[in-house]
């Protein structure tokens, strides 16, 4: 209802639950002692020896009181002897009582008896040692991890060495976060065996919470991020004005509650269209439709090729590189990838079997392109060399400088490339000779794409271009000059989107202006166009921003980690990785805000 009633005050935060009631600890201003107390009959156990609380535990047949000298008292309801000296910590759930010792000493006690010793760090944080039920979680003295999650233990490397916090949800979702100069989140899903990175933030971690399949994280600058470590959906919110300080997740109610300083916030955590695929054991760079096939290839930088059917959900291993797999083509009936580390070309059936493999002599492929008819494949190595697949390997021509993009126009006649020095080569296929070769750009980094009869080329001095190729007669009839550099430049259609500098999207719809810019506001990693042309997609760092071209609306969807790679499977389905993961998105699902399209008009040293 929203409604708050003051229940106490003076209250230490020593607080827990005991047979479903509220039990705290107040100490009243200019009153010796303590007092233990339940909000439900308001009843009060006089503590009047102890002049400071840490920590309270209840057990289902005992309570216990760890006070500021290290020294660990059983409430009886009376009394508060002391039963045990010498403690940092302690923690506990149903009969499973941990107690963390100053020397670094960790008992695990069950029903009263030690079961289990062990070492543990000490931290003077708030969650260090959770405990549901007979679970529990740990950080160990030499800073792993160290869990046991149905009857099963864990220990995972960590490297924690100061202050830190854990969290442990009833499904078994660990939830961690280092503290200090470091500043590290990491998460472990249910039945899961490994540590997984959590989001990247400027700001540094200042809580940690789980709650069913849901694991959150608070940070200085008032942001929360959360994660569903099952479905992969990820929500960031905004709105605290300070520091998260405590966080409860409310998994049944889909509810996450935060606090700062001064506010209580309660954010809906909304499951949308995203949805994991699968936890990878790599971070994917491109994914591969086929044309033929509900099929998509992946590369890695565990050096695998894996074909994943986006029908039935099946990933298989077909291919491996040494080093990283970079760069996929389907052609024929077989997937071509390249490599990172071994500057091999492979080329596999669906079954594994091996069709066709070239050694570029160098150790990286930078590009591949397959003819429009799908029956050849053209690959650019990093040493200049242009090769062509088809009934086997062989080398086409010799750029002069690193290929950096590859293009074959729409009637399989024409070859262009670019290449890191900003020159640009046509190449003509069916005669086998070379047509043109000359310098378009500056910089680095260079785009070709054949539009009809036209070349279109981008670069990293900002321009965007559109060259007629005649016989040996080359012929620029349109530039278009940017601010910054131009990235990853799409084309669809007559119209095109790019990435101008790091972090703005750039839409064009006639080819020639702008019609939409967008700052993104940090590095755009990927972008692409729906099969259908309608929508434009760019990735960054944990967020995907959608824009409706139809509509001329735009939508944008938390991620909550780093996003590699995005590629539109069908009009409305889209794929993306993140690290450890593959994800889908329905983007037709998306709220969407209309906006209102206000072209640019060209700058003077367009034409």
């Amino acid at each position: 209802t929203g409604a708050r009633t003051v229940l106490d005050h003076d209250v230490t935060g020593a607080f827990t639950y005991r047979g479903g009631q509220p039990l705290y600890v107040q100490h009243q201003r200019g009153v010796p002692g303590l007092r233990l107390k339940t909000i439900s009959s308001g009843d009060a156990v006089e503590l009047a020896t102890l002049d400071g609380a840490g920590q309270l535990v209840a057990l289902r047949n005992a309570t216990y009181l760890l006070d500021a000298a290290g020294e660990v008292h059983l409430l009886d309801g009376k009394n508060a002897p002391v039963i045990d000296r010498g403690v940092h910590g302690i923690a506990g759930d149903g009969d499973v009582l941990l107690i963390c010792r100053t020397n670094g000493a960790l008992e695990i006690e069950r029903a009263g008896v030690v079961v289990e010793r062990k070492r543990c760090a000490q931290s003077n944080s708030f969650e260090v040692m959770p405990v549901v039920g007979d679970d529990y979680a740990v950080v160990g003295e030499d800073g792993s991890l160290v869990t046991r999650r149905g009857g099963r233990t864990l220990e995972l490397p960590t490297g924690i060495v100061g202050e830190y916090e854990l969290a442990l949800s009833r499904e078994g979702v660990v939830g961690v976060v280092e503290y200090g100069s470091s500043s590290k989140t990491w998460f472990v899903r249910p039945n899961g065996t490994r540590l997984e990175p959590g989001p990247v933030h400027a700001s540094p971690p200042f809580s940690v919470a789980a709650g069913g399949n849901i694991v959150a994280w608070g940070y200085f600058d008032g942001t929360v991020f959360a994660r569903d470590t099952v479905t992969g959906m990820a929500w960031e919110f905004h709105g605290h004005s300070d520091s998260v300080q405590r966080m409860v997740i409310d998994a049944p109610g889909a509810r996450l509650i935060t606090t700062s300083e001064r506010e209580v916030r309660v954010w809906d955590l909304d499951q949308t269209t995203s949805t994991l695929v699968a936890a990878m054991p790599c971070t994917v760079f491109h994914i591969e439709p086929s044309s033929q096939t509900a099929q998509a290839a992946l590369d890695c930088d565990d050096g695998r090729v894996r074909v994943w059917s986006w029908r039935t959900g099946a990933i298989t291993q077909i291919d491996k590189h040494t080093g990283y797999s970079f760069q996929l083509r389907w052609i024929r009936d077989m997937l071509c990838s390249g490599g990172w580390g071994d500057g091999r070309v492979q080329c596999t059936s669906l079954d594994g079997t091996p069709r066709a493999a070239m050694n570029s002599r160098t150790l990286v492929i930078n590009t591949m392109a397959a003819t429009p008819d799908r029956q050849s494949l053209i690959v650019g190595a990093a040493d200049g060399r242009v090769w062509r697949l088809d009934a086997a390997f062989h080398e086409v021509y010799t750029h002069g400088a690193n290929v950096e993009s590859t293009t074959v126009s729409a009637e399989g006649k024409l070859l262009a490339s670019c290449a890191r020095d900003g020159s640009i080569t046509v190449f003509d296929l069916l005669n086998n000779r070379m047509i043109a070769s000359w310098f378009g750009h500056v910089g680095a980094r260079c785009h070709v794409s054949w539009v009809g009869d036209e070349l279109w080329s981008s670069g990293d001095e900002g321009t965007l271009k559109r060259w007629t190729v005649t016989g040996g007669d080359v012929k620029l009839v349109h530039m278009m000059q940017a601010s910054s550099s131009l990235r990853m430049l799409r084309v669809f259609g007559s119209s095109w989107t790019a990435v101008e500098g790091t972090s703005v999207l750039l839409v064009s719809r006639d080819g020639a202006s702008v019609a939409l810019r967008i700052d993104a506001g940090q590095p755009i990693t990927a972008i692409d166009v729906s099969t259908d042309q309608r929508y434009v997609v760019a990735s960054m760092d944990g967020e995907l921003i959608a824009v409706d071209l139809l509509r001329n609306a735009i939508a944008t969807v938390a991620s909550g980690a780093p996003i590699q790679a995005i590629r539109f499977l069908e009009p409305v389905l889209l794929a993306f990785s993140e690290p450890g993961a593959l994800k889908t998105l329905r983007v037709d699902q998306l709220d969407y805000v209309p906006f209102e399209p206000a072209p640019e008009p060209p700058n003077r040293v367009s034409f």
